[in-house]
């Protein structure tokens, strides 16, 4: 089992010698990525070797030093975020999650072996401004009550005419309506004058009589 313990004065020295000694005494081939990131994405960068006996990885950066040595089976780290891990049988896998701008910086992972060392370089760039996830969450709310309104205000403008035309039509309906009232009105009152006048005149006839 590999043991892990912190990086110290006494430890990192010598695996670095030892190191140095692997580099110089085999030939070193260097590969170089440059490679764009967004804000809050996760990336993976491994170390692709075809050592098959390896000795020992190195991966650093300007805020830690992660050293596995196969051959003393101890793993020397000073790396503590969270958010960087790195894995695989033979740490050959380093994990970044969620990256932040803080994340941008040049990673590089060195793998000893019997034929030489191999080392691998990103250039990681950590694109997007701070505020970049909530403009953009308030550009879909935006768009999102300006479909709203465009859905409901034609709706609306329709109803108010529809209202309107039907109490325009009621309106109309009860003025006919009432002129038909009052001229049924006008007819039963002429009709009982002529009555009036009628038996009157009947009256005065046979009075006479």
């Amino acid at each position: 089992m590999v043991n892990m313990i912190n990086l110290n004065q006494a430890a990192l020295p010598a695996i670095q010698l030892v190191f140095m000694y692997q580099a110089f005494a085999g030939h070193c081939l260097v590969h170089h990525w440059d490679i764009l990131v967004s804000r809050g994405e996760s990336v993976t960068l491994t170390c692709n070797t075809s050592e098959e006996k390896i000795t020992q990885v190195h991966w650093t950066n300007d805020r830690f030093s992660f050293i596995h040595s196969i051959q003393l089976n101890k793993t020397f780290s000073n790396l503590t975020s969270h958010r960087l891990t790195i894995d695989g049988n033979l740490s050959l896998n380093l994990n970044v999650f969620n990256a932040t701008h803080e994340d941008s910086g040049l990673y590089t992972c060195t793998v000893s072996g019997g034929r030489g060392t191999w080392t691998m370089e990103w250039n990681m760039t950590v694109s997007g401004k701070q505020g970049d996830s909530s403009s953009w969450a308030h550009l879909y709310i935006l768009t999102y009550v300006i479909g709203l309104l465009l859905c409901v205000v034609p709706t609306a403008v329709c109803l108010c005419r529809k209202l309107r035309t039907r109490n325009q039509s009621s309106s109309v309906q009860d003025q006919t309506e009432l002129e038909s009232a009052e001229e049924v009105g006008l007819d039963r009152r002429t009709h009982n004058e002529h009555r009036s006048q009628y038996i009157e005149r009947l009256n005065s006839v046979y009075g006479e009589i």
